[in-house]
């Protein structure tokens, strides 16, 4: 009855429905190959509570870096107007590891970057409409939208996460440079700690974990080169329990930022995953824009239920963190099914087709169900390049119900964006469809974009990830290898773009 009161009748009957729509799709669930009972409510480890979250976390990869980003509690977001957006004060960070633990960071109230984002996502697409046969005013209000999008991503990083963007960081490939690190940390903290072990979570009394301060010093040494001195010195204080402002605080910050300094290899140093796993509220920023995460590999995921399943159903294929059964060879291309998009099915066309020559698929022909089918579960890549992401010819509740072999490359606007289904439950996209059919991988874009977008990303990714084609081992051996470089489309281009990808 209090639900009643606080909920006004049509929106009432649309959350209904929305509801209605999710229950259909939680049945789903009984015709995938995940393993129901590590995804549903009641399941044993749900039920077995943070225990249940730490034996997930234990079969795990060890290579694999799981952080959750999620904002603080505000019932306003399911009571409140729908029309209006609600603003958090809080943002919590949590390092899922062995033992997960958790930093809670205020947000200052006057940064409105979920009206800021909401509005450069609108009017985008709006002037993709307005401009369409002006390129000219498209391009310079598309530049000015890019700064805002930076300015976003740079609030995110230093107004939102702060310090604490450290805990980002992932897991280092060299084992040997990951130890070194390591040792260096615990001697400098053995030095604080007046000889107490750092490997006992509770030396130092109640006020400091010297195990968990251990943990997050070491970030820090990874991340130095991003933060500022200050913000080294916020977190020495808070880890340790000192006063930023005192002798011993900068005497151990100095010696953190010297550590990253010395062992140069750090600049460099390649990283395993990062799993960042976000709530509805955080889904559409571009966490991977951040500068700390530059050239890092960053995915993500819905929840920890969903990634342990995944991995669970992947487990035979996983080596070092990565899932290496794909076979390059093997994969399916859909292009301009509306049959709308000719000069893009053009560009493709001509860069694709010598870049996969076993591939198959069709060009600018609606495929039946059967076929999309067909693309999804027989073939180890799926290339969907057209408007959306190709579900009304083949039904996200279809999806679920196959075994999705591909690594699903979905290129067109708002392809892996969710929608809001109402109040009472989360957001709901293709994506979760392509995840409950077991999909290894899914890329694709969050909001709306323009085909040569979509084109110069999907031709360089392909272009980079693929391993050379026998006549382009053949032509290598012939010149200099100079031709990996970034590729460009246009008119004029076009010559240079189909050598790069024929050699």
């Amino acid at each position: 009855m209090a639900f009643l009161v606080l909920t006004d009748s049509s929106q009432l009957t649309s959350d209904s429905q929305n509801l209605g729509m999710y229950l259909n799709v939680d049945c789903q669930l009984d015709e995938t190959h995940l393993n129901k009972d590590l995804v549903d409510f009641g399941g044993e480890l749900q039920q077995d509570g943070i225990n249940g979250v730490r034996k997930r976390l234990a079969e795990l990869p060890k290579e694999w870096t799981v952080v959750q980003l999620t904002c603080g509690f505000n019932p306003l977001r399911r009571f409140g107007d729908p029309n209006q957006i609600q603003q958090t004060t809080t943002l919590h960070i949590t390092r899922l590891e062995s033992e997960p633990y958790c930093v809670t960071v205020n947000l200052p109230a006057n940064v409105g970057l979920f009206e800021e984002l909401s509005n450069i996502i609108a009017h985008h697409k709006t002037q993709l409409q307005e401009f369409i046969h002006c390129p000219t005013k498209y391009w310079k209000a598309r530049e000015e939208k890019n700064m805002r999008m930076n300015a976003i991503v740079r609030q995110l990083e230093n107004a939102w996460m702060k310090e604490w963007r450290c805990l980002l960081a992932g897991k280092l490939v060299n084992d040997e440079l990951s130890r070194k690190v390591e040792s260096a940390v615990k001697e400098h903290l053995l030095k604080t700690s007046q000889g107490k072990s750092v490997e006992d979570s509770t030396a130092g009394g109640d006020q400091v974990n010297y195990r968990r301060a251990s943990q997050i010093l070491f970030q820090v040494v990874l991340a130095a080169a991003k933060l500022t001195f200050f913000e080294v010195k916020k977190i020495v204080a808070s880890c340790m329990g000192v006063n930023i402002k005192s002798e011993e605080c900068n005497t151990l910050a100095e010696e953190i930022i010297n550590i990253n300094k010395s062992i140069t290899e750090l600049e460099t140093a390649k990283r395993h995953p990062l799993i960042i796993i976000l709530d509805d509220q955080l889904e559409q920023f571009p966490w991977e824009m951040i500068s700390l995460l530059s050239g890092h590999p960053v995915v993500r995921a819905y929840s920890l239920h969903m990634l342990h399943a995944l991995f669970k159903v992947h487990e035979k294929d996983i080596k070092n963190g990565h899932v290496v059964s794909t076979n390059p060879e093997l994969g399916n291309y859909i292009v301009n099914p509306d049959q709308n998009l000719n000069s893009m099915e053009e560009r493709i066309k001509m860069s694709l087709v010598p870049r996969t020559p076993k591939w198959k698929g069709i060009f600018g022909v609606k495929p039946t169900s059967q076929q999309f089918k067909t693309a999804l579960k027989d073939y180890d890549i799926f290339f969907y390049s057209g408007h959306g992401c190709g579900t009304k010819y083949l039904l996200g509740e279809d999806i679920q119900k196959i075994r999705v072999q591909a690594a699903s490359l979905l290129f067109g606007c708002n392809s892996i964006g969710l929608t809001s289904l109402g109040r009472l439950v989360e957001n709901w996209g293709t994506t979760q469809s392509y995840l409950i059919g077991c999909s290894p991988c899914i890329v694709g874009a969050l909001w709306t974009v323009t085909d040569q977008d979509t084109d110069r990303f999907a031709l360089n990714m392909l272009h980079h990830w693929l391993p050379p084609t026998e006549e382009m081992k053949k032509r290598m051996a012939l010149v200099e290898p100079k031709e990996k470089r970034p590729l460009r489309n246009g008119k004029k281009n076009r010559e240079i773009l189909y050598r790069a990808f024929a050699q």
